[in-house]
């Protein structure tokens, strides 16, 4: 079956360019964040990422995992405990660990990624196909 993934989420939301504040333009670089649990332990987590350069990328080419070239970023496991940790009452009976990685260097390329997790037992789930446009750093 594989371990739970939770959808994939991204800071800074509109990478290289302008996303609410004009006078302060997003930086290129940006991050990946999800959590992930399974009862029997999680082995891996990795962010998948695909580049294309330039805005124009084929119909349909970055809509599917087959094709291109995929490059693998381990994930980091951050323990969601200290001022992480949930308060909410009842506790949890079981807690999904966070796990992030940077995407770095790329601008002026769409950016296709999803994050896929192996739990102890090898059986291996794969979060949905997520898109980005890298900007250059915008000039003002």
């Amino acid at each position: 079956m594989g371990p739970t993934v939770f959808l994939p989420q991204r800071q800074f939301w509109n990478p290289g360019s302008i996303n609410w504040n004009p006078s302060k333009p997003d930086p290129s670089d940006f991050g990946i964040w999800t959590a992930a649990y399974d009862v029997s332990g999680i082995r891996s987590v990795t962010l998948m990422i695909r580049i294309s350069p330039g805005r124009k990328v084929p119909a349909k080419a970055n809509k599917v995992y087959a094709g291109g070239i995929w490059k693998g970023l381990s994930m980091k496991r951050v323990p969601l405990t200290g001022p992480l940790a949930p308060t909410t009452g009842p506790l949890p009976e079981y807690i999904a660990d966070l796990f992030q990685a940077n995407v770095t260097g790329v601008t002026q390329s769409l950016v296709d990624y999803y994050v896929q997790a192996v739990d102890s037992l090898g059986n291996i789930r794969n979060s949905s196909l997520q898109h980005v446009y890298v900007a250059n750093k915008v000039a003002l």
